[in-house]
């Protein structure tokens, strides 16, 4: 994840401006005066931090701070974002301390993720800016899903005051596209952590929704790919099928195409290869990548074919169409970022292992 020390500044002044004052505000209304102390203290200043800019996510505080808000009695009102009582109908909601405070959460997170909020944060290094989901996708430089790397997430969003064009009297739809957030520790589960932003994971449709889903994973067993790099500790290997020759195996060309996973360096510690191969099987990607093959193979072709020597004399016989070094920018190089091509991480293992 580029920019990390802008985003953490940013998230953490967005969530003092609309999550710690509602927090304030409900734990004021506890009776006790003795555990109103501990729930102050409790979400003091570095603990706040904690759970909104802690790198892995803060778990264990969390479920703290969730075991000691389970002791206040009595009914509270539920806030919006911005501090007003919540109503449904005509009526104020009310509920459980624990529930107001999980859902003060919850609704940060909401109001984090509305593209036209036009609310502005003041922060002492910043100064005013707006702040979302949109501006923290767009920072976090991250191009292709970081789960699968099969799937460009690039974000695009259209001002909503400007002219729209239209086709007859139909106005052309507005474009508000962004990669989903993957909460890697289930929100349902851990509320607490729902805007915490080493919590929050650009990734595709199909991953967040079709495949993880409400799977619960955790920072023991697997990998979160804004602060770990799942696909520096393994590589895919092409089984070898006897019936093919291995110019056949290697490009994929055999119908008996067949990946494998294995360590990508043989001294990488066990511990950190089964997170990560935990992680690429819980995703599926080697039974999602199947009906890739021939798209995979055509990449791996092209690789073969341009080598330097090819491309230069292309690029000698044809100075006119192409500029020097240019055929050579149409390869997924072996050093490429994985964040910047689809299947980048698979065609180099193939080629370069």
């Amino acid at each position: 994840m580029n920019n990390v020390t802008e985003i953490e500044v940013k998230h953490y002044a967005f969530c003092k401006e609309y999550l710690l004052p509602n927090i304030l505000k409900i734990i004021s209304q506890i009776e006790d005066k003795n555990l109103r102390e501990q729930v102050t203290q409790i979400f003091g200043e570095q603990n706040f931090k904690q759970l909104i800019c802690s790198q892995p996510v803060n778990i264990k505080l969390a479920d703290k701070i969730d075991r000691l808000i389970g002791k206040v009695e009595g009914e509270y009102n539920f806030l919006t974002p911005k501090g007003y009582p919540s109503k449904k109908g005509n009526q104020i909601k009310r509920g459980k301390f624990k529930e107001v405070i999980r859902q003060i959460f919850l609704s940060a997170y909401e109001l984090f993720s509305n593209k036209d909020d036009t609310t502005r944060y003041e922060s002492e290094k910043y100064g005013i800016y707006k702040w979302n989901s949109y501006e923290y996708v767009q920072r976090c430089g991250i191009y292709v899903c970081p789960y699968c790397n099969s799937e460009f997430i690039y974000t695009q969003l259209e001002n909503k005051n400007s002219n729209i064009r239209k086709i007859g009297n139909i106005k052309l739809p507005r474009i508000t596209i962004r990669p989903q957030l993957d909460h890697f520790i289930a929100k349902e589960k851990k509320p607490l952590l729902a805007v915490s932003i080493f919590n929050l994971v650009p990734s595709c449709k199909t991953c967040n929704t079709s495949i993880k889903h409400a799977i619960e994973l955790d920072n023991e067993n697997f990998m979160n790919p804004l602060y770990e790099d799942i696909y520096s500790c393994i590589s895919f290997s092409n089984i070898n099928s006897p019936r093919e020759d291995h110019y056949s195996n290697m490009t994929g060309r055999s119908k008996y195409f067949d990946l494998n996973i294995v360590k990508k360096n043989k001294n990488f510690e066990d511990e950190l290869f089964i997170k990560a191969k935990n992680t690429v099987d819980i995703f599926r990607i080697k039974e999602r990548y199947e009906p890739y093959t021939e798209y995979i193979q055509y990449i791996i072709s092209r690789e073969l074919l341009y080598t330097k020597l090819y491309s230069n004399s292309i690029e000698n016989a044809y100075p006119n169409l192409f500029s020097k070094g240019e055929i050579e920018k149409i390869k997924v190089t072996e050093h490429l970022n994985y964040n910047d091509f689809i299947f980048s991480k698979i065609v180099q293992d193939l080629l370069y292992n």
